[in-house]
């Protein structure tokens, strides 16, 4: 706080001491302390603002927000489409599940045996990340036992392409298809088609970690 100088128009500068009081013995001026400018009216201004210095007005700022005369009315409307949009919010949620589950693992000399599949179901599209499993062949198919029974499709038979690896054959393309069975449960049989009729037993057989995509 110390002296500070103020000019009207060309005639200045008048000093003031912005550490001392205002001195207003009919108290229209609060108690303060002295500024440039202090009064009890208002002060004119006819230009608009064209520095950052520049004292802002009244209409300069209705100009700059616009007419708020309806916001109530906006904001109450808005405040109606947030609510009605809050149960659709939560359908959409609720069509979004993601998860594991473990299957029984067949077709291998070892016993049977589980693997956990990774899931991700929105709506009715369906995403299943399928484990690694290796192993030495008694079937000409690989079966997942097991499956949750809301992530198969109603018309079982459909057919998804995954990728296997057996020692005759090499690398070869195999279709992933649902089977029902018993207790309410589905299997998710792996069989080749292409380049051989079904994997050849005694040998090892590898089904990559990979994905299928499906809707039911």
């Amino acid at each position: 706080m110390a002296v500070k100088k103020v000019w009207l128009g060309s005639t200045g500068p008048f000093l003031f001491d912005d550490a001392v009081l205002y001195i207003d013995e009919e108290g229209v001026i609060a108690p303060d302390n002295q500024q440039a400018i202090a009064t009890n009216g208002q002060i004119v201004v006819q230009s608009a603002p064209s520095s950052p210095v520049h004292v802002v007005r009244k209409q300069d700022l209705d100009d700059a927000i616009g007419d708020i005369s309806g916001l109530t009315t906006r904001v109450t409307t808005l405040e109606a489409q947030m609510a009605a949009l809050t149960p659709r919010v939560t359908t959409v949620e609720n069509k979004f599940v993601f998860g594991t589950f473990d299957v029984g693992v067949s077709g291998f000399f070892d016993t049977v045996y589980t693997r956990t599949i990774t899931y991700v179901k929105v709506d009715r599209l369906v995403m299943l990340t399928l484990p690694l499993i290796s192993g030495n062949s008694t079937m000409d198919f690989i079966a997942l036992s097991f499956v949750p029974a809301f992530l198969s499709p109603a018309i079982v038979g459909l057919q998804y392409p995954v990728i296997v690896h057996d020692a005759t054959n090499g690398f070869d393309w195999a279709a992933a298809g649902f089977v029902a069975s018993g207790g309410g449960a589905h299997r998710l049989d792996i069989r080749l088609f292409v380049g051989a009729a079904g994997f050849p037993l005694g040998v090892t057989k590898t089904l990559y970690e990979q994905m299928i995509v499906y809707a039911i």
